[in-house]
């Protein structure tokens, strides 16, 4: 079977050095044909000598420079194989992740689409974080494999997502309501260490993806909503976590981005 991965990457080679380790031809286990793409938006492009250094299998290409959707897009656009397979460039995929969505599609060759699970470490700090799907759902970013077809004739991901948020729950809804059953292979499997929240500047950012996507699917939300749900989501993190400078730290980063995207959101592009 022939699959297209599609890596895409900004600013982190270290990270991306440990993720294409793990999809060496060898250490991938079964027999399977499949190019790997990493699609670099790094300042001055620098995966491009890293993979040509170290990586000589990997095809490296320009990314957009307009956010991780359109990132991911540009990845796609050069794939050659009939089936692509969605990773982060800081997730560490399991030996047999391409052997085990191959068995599915062979078992099941009606189905189109298929996501992975995520798993990470069973304490995080609060001023950590890491997608973790172990029951499915979610079709996230991460690790989720998808027919190219499939891919094209929903139009890929909604590239008016400039932030990484969002963009993968988009993408899940409309292949959904195109009449997709999305299966969960729980055998697909990707580590995702923990990595550093995002700053509060960046977070308030981000929300303008959950304002656009409600209202992108005729469900608009007000800013009193958001600050509800940032504020669930935020404090059960907290009250959840092993107590410490680190809550501490996240409570006070929890108020600064509540103070940031009420500025922001007088600015926030309208659907």
């Amino acid at each position: 079977m022939n699959f297209s991965i599609v890596i895409p990457t900004c600013n982190r080679n270290k990270l991306l050095g440990i993720c294409l380790e793990k999809l060496l031809p060898g250490v991938q286990t079964g027999n399977h044909n499949y190019e790997i793409i990493v699609t670099d938006d790094s300042t001055g492009n620098i995966a491009k000598s890293f993979i040509e250094e170290h990586y000589l299998h990997v095809r490296w290409v320009a990314g957009p420079k307009r956010g991780p959707a359109a990132n991911r897009n540009n990845g796609a656009n050069q794939a050659q194989n009939a089936w692509l397979i969605f990773l982060d460039d800081d997730c560490e995929p399991d030996n047999n992740i391409i052997d085990n969505y191959a068995a599915h599609i062979q078992t099941n060759p009606e189905i189109k689409v298929m996501e992975g699970a995520i798993y990470s470490d069973d304490v995080i700090d609060p001023l950590f974080t890491a997608p973790i799907n172990l029951t499915g759902g979610h079709l996230w970013s991460c690790n989720f494999a998808i027919a190219k077809q499939l891919f094209d004739e929903i139009g890929g991901f909604d590239e008016n997502y400039k932030f990484p948020n969002l963009e993968d729950n988009d993408l899940n809804k409309r292949v959904r309501l195109a009449g997709n059953k999305v299966p969960f292979v729980s055998s697909a499997r990707v580590y995702h260490p923990p990595r550093p929240i995002a700053s509060p500047k960046k977070f308030a950012r981000y929300h303008e993806s959950w304002m656009y996507y409600h209202a992108k699917f005729g469900e608009p939300k007000t800013l009193k909503d958001l600050l509800v749900t940032i504020s669930r989501a935020r404090l059960t993190t907290i009250k959840n976590a092993p107590k410490g400078l680190g809550s501490a730290k996240a409570l006070y980063n929890y108020f600064v981005e509540i103070i940031l995207t009420v500025n922001n959101s007088r600015k926030w592009k309208k659907v």
